[in-house]
């Protein structure tokens, strides 16, 4: 979302008043919307919330005795108070009430195909990715659809601009693919977002090349969206993108890591020792110890002891084991399970052997650790 910008200059446009206790209260108000305006510069200089939404709810309601409904002046101003909400935090659903009334008035203003539109439709999309809270699933599905439709015409609109620097366009294209594929849930919603941004990657790498740091970030991102899905065709496209980003050495380390999950998921494991050294060799264990104590993949859903689940029997193990040279778990032990009789050190030997780790590395070369020890807690969902 971008800063909050509040109007420098109020366009004061005479009105036919007919007494001068009319011109007297007009004055006033100009006065008091211009001290609310200095009260939401100062509460956001000092990221003051709690400040700014009242001043800003009453320069609001100031300008709006002072202009049509639909002036480019309340307007404003109304863009301007939802973004206030927003950053307070505890006014949401107002918020989007009022960022949506504020495209409203920008379309009565300049047209619903003027980019004058662009920055409150970028806000009002932003406000409708967040603050999900508890709604029911149906209600969660309209927001995301209707926050992929305002963010695209967002970005058409931007395109649209005399002044338009397609670089410019093309970063404010990644960055809505980004906050788009972190939360995308429906098949439509899923094709759109990777048409973005795969319609985006193209123009990085027309303009800056396929070693830029954009370039791989954004193929980076692509391959994360892939990897969101569970069918192989998906799987081995997040692979040619991960691929992709390797060839930026900012963006190889996170790569790496992305390419080990994908190759695990693809029954690819032998693919993934190659990715596991790279990265060991790329975290030096004396910078990043904790990176050679957790497992760098582990299956996302974890098997559960058929008896202890039926029984509604929740419970842990701690299992013993080493890593090899290419980062694979060997010579595993049940340390201690509770409860007994459940399976849960069993089941926890048999998941243990899908981690993959980073290798240790001592004196440039990929040893075998020491012994390490990892807990496996079983819990059930609420």
């Amino acid at each position: 979302m971008k800063p909050i910008f509040f109007l420098c200059a109020l366009v004061i446009v005479p009105l036919n008043l007919h007494s001068a206790s009319k011109d007297e209260t007009r004055s006033e108000k100009i006065q008091q919307f211009k001290m609310n305006q200095e009260c939401m510069q100062t509460a956001t200089a000092a990221e003051d919330w709690a400040k700014l939404v009242p001043c800003s709810k009453r320069a609001l309601e100031l300008i709006e005795d002072l202009f049509d409904s639909n002036h480019p002046n309340v307007a404003t101003m109304a863009h301007e108070h939802g973004l206030a909400l927003d950053k307070h935090g505890g006014y949401q659903a107002e918020s989007e009430q009022i960022l949506k009334s504020a495209v409203k008035k920008y379309e009565k203003i300049y047209g619903k195909k003027s980019p004058e539109l662009v920055d409150v439709l970028f806000d009002y999309a932003e406000i409708l990715t967040k603050h999900a809270g508890y709604r029911e699933h149906h209600e969660i599905y309209r927001r995301h659809g209707l926050a992929v439709k305002t963010y695209l015409r967002a970005l058409d609109l931007f395109k649209n601009r005399k002044d338009l620097n397609i670089l410019d366009y093309a970063d404010r294209s990644a960055d809505t693919f980004e906050t788009l594929s972190r939360v995308v849930r429906t098949k439509i919603s899923f094709d759109q977002t990777k048409t973005l941004g795969l319609d985006t990657l193209k123009i990085y790498q027309q303009q800056v090349g396929e070693t830029h740091y954009k370039t791989a970030k954004l193929a980076l991102n692509i391959g994360k969206l892939f990897l969101k899905s569970d069918t192989r065709r998906q799987l081995y496209k997040a692979i040619e993108y991960f691929k992709l980003s390797l060839m930026n050495e900012k963006i190889a380390p996170y790569s790496h890591g992305f390419l080990i999950e994908a190759y695990e998921r693809t029954d690819q494991s032998e693919l993934s020792t190659q990715h596991l050294q790279n990265l060991a060799t790329l975290r030096p264990a004396n910078l990043h110890k904790l990176a050679f104590l957790e497992p760098v993949y582990q299956p996302r859903d974890a098997y559960y002891p058929p008896n202890a689940q039926r029984k509604r029997i929740e419970g842990y193990a701690i299992v013993t084991f080493t890593v090899d040279q290419s980062g694979q778990v060997n010579n595993a032990e049940v340390l201690e399970e509770h409860p007994e009789g459940y399976d849960f050190g069993l089941v926890a030997l048999k998941e243990v052997k899908k981690f993959k780790y980073l290798p240790m590395i001592r004196h440039g070369k990929f040893v075998e650790s020491p012994r390490r020890t990892y807990t496996l807690n079983f819990k059930l969902p609420k």
